[in-house]
């Protein structure tokens, strides 16, 4: 898989709305902002294979149970490439004050800096100066990495007239993190009535987060990322940026950590009726050793040098958890739909979810130590431990989904649909501190965004070979609509969009 960006620009800015930057919205008033720019060309590539073995020995009889073992082995390798192919630069932290008539946007070293410095009338209609105190440098370079991953499972199915039993292992390691984990796994189902109707499920498994590839990709990306700060100030003059630090990444902290798992038990029904199969499903789910990113003072680390690392580097934890509810209804037809030399299946589901976590940002986002202790913070009206906070992943408590697959077998072409609509929902965002008996706690608020509707389309056409080889071609365009769906930002409540419309084009060998 190979992605690129092609950007006009390598030098990105968002600056509050003003008459000289006056390309944005002002109607949205002070607040209101104009973005310039890009953060330069970048190539992404990914490669990988996975080979997969099964063996199966025939049904054995013994006590009164029939007894079906099988095994297996899983196989796969990963390599990634990461490539900035220009210096690249971005700015944050915006400061902003009043511009009086000295005020200018020369540095304290006598530098004129209207690169980063602009006075204006904003959209109050008042004069005011804003310059950036966050310089964010990403270095051209390429970044290659490689990982080899192993499995080996094994299950027992039992079946004991109308019950059946499926215990089982599971056993992962990879050339990276070099530890093993093993999971156990075991499901059950009872047939009622011994037709295949009314099926009654449970399971409890274990699964280990062995995905940490993205974050070793991310962390390779970030040793190209450098910055440099100033202060805000309110005298004629502005401060000059310091020297450009690296920000840092500790490796090596990584293979030190657990593996994260997901501890989960399940409940389920499946009636046949009306032509259609039913399914109600109850998951629960705590996620536990959940991998995040933390500063290194807070987990009383050493300080960088400073020079080559920023003193309060960036390091890694196991100290993240989770605890999930999902309850799905599922519905299919037994039938799938013919019209005129095409086979169309289809299944509808609606989901409810609720998640709860003591850290609900993403692997951009930092655990501090009062979230490492889960200190209070002031939530709707009153004081609740950090963990309490509802997830801030954009969880839409209620969704439902229509999927269609149609096959053209004369043509040899599939053509799917995912049509999928997600509730409105409440985003968790910190709005600074609040104050209470002389204590200060982070302030959370809610943002509401609304329903969002979302069609995702692909249409595949395999080219038959010798044999099972098969050459592919593959379209998918997903949000066809192109409906605007927003999203509440989760450090300061503004309101953003989901990506719009997108194509991509996959072509592949089969064999």
């Amino acid at each position: 898989m190979q992605s690129s960006r092609d950007a006009d620009s390598n030098v990105k800015k968002q600056w509050r709305w003003s008459q000289e930057k006056n390309w944005g919205n002002p109607a949205r008033g002070t607040s209101a902002t104009s973005v310039e720019g890009g953060m330069g060309d970048l190539e992404q590539e990914q490669r990988g294979f996975e080979y997969a073995f099964k063996a199966a020995l025939q049904p054995l009889d013994f006590l009164g149970a029939t007894h079906s073992l099988s095994s297996g082995l899983e196989l796969s390798r990963q390599e990634a490439r990461y490539e900035v192919t220009e210096d690249s630069w971005g700015t944050s932290a915006l400061r902003l004050s009043n511009a009086t008539g000295s005020s200018t946007c020369v540095t304290a070293s006598g530098l004129l800096d209207d690169d980063y410095c602009s006075i204006s009338v904003n959209a109050a209609g008042v004069a005011q100066r804003q310059y950036f105190g966050m310089l964010s440098y990403v270095k051209a370079g390429e970044i290659e990495l490689d990982q080899t991953a192993y499995a080996l499972f094994l299950q027992d199915d039992i079946q004991i007239g109308k019950l059946n039993l499926r215990p089982g292992l599971r056993l992962d390691g990879d050339d990276y993190m070099e530890k093993k984990t093993l999971a156990p796994r075991f499901a059950a189902s009872y047939d009622v009535l011994g037709d295949g109707r009314t099926l009654f499920s449970a399971g409890a498994n274990r699964y280990y987060g062995r995905n940490l590839f993205k974050y070793r990709l991310a962390d390779g990306r970030q040793s190209l990322w450098w910055r440099a700060s100033r202060a805000a100030s309110s005298a004629n003059a502005i401060p000059d940026f310091g020297t450009l630090v690296n920000y840092g990444v500790d490796e090596s902290s990584f293979r030190k950590l657990d593996i994260p798992y997901d501890d989960e038990w399940m409940l389920g029904l499946s009636q046949q009726m009306l032509g259609m199969r039913v399914d109600l499903k109850y998951v629960h789910r705590d996620g536990r050793d959940q991998i995040v990113r933390a500063r290194s003072r807070d987990l009383d680390l050493p300080d960088g040098d400073g020079a080559t690392t920023i003193a309060n580097y960036y390091t890694y934890t196991n100290a993240a958890r989770s605890e999930n509810e999902t309850v799905t209804l599922t519905i299919t037809p037994l039938q799938n739909l013919r019209l005129a030399g095409t086979v169309t299946s289809l299944q509808a589901a609606f989901d409810w979810s609720q998640t709860k976590s003591n850290f609900y940002d993403d692997y951009d986002s930092i655990f501090t130590s009062g979230r490492l202790e889960d200190d209070d913070v002031y939530f709707d009206g009153k004081l609740v431990p950090y963990s309490q906070l509802p997830a801030n992943n954009f969880n839409r408590p209620w969704t439902a989904r229509l999927n269609t697959i149609t096959s053209v077998p004369a043509l040899n072409l599939t053509w799917s649909n995912f049509l999928r609509y997600r509730g409105a929902y409440e985003q968790i965002y910190r709005d600074g501190t609040i104050t209470l008996d002389d204590t200060s706690y982070e302030h959370y608020l809610v943002g509401e965004a609304k329903a969002a509707v979302t069609w995702d389309t692909r249409v595949k056409l395999d080219i038959p070979l010798q044999g099972e080889q098969a050459l592919y071609m593959a379209v998918d365009v997903t949000n066809l609509t192109n409906h605007v769906n927003e999203i509440i930002g989760s450090t300061s409540g503004s309101l953003s969009y989901e990506t719009g419309r997108q194509y991509w084009l996959e072509v592949g060998y089969q064999f």
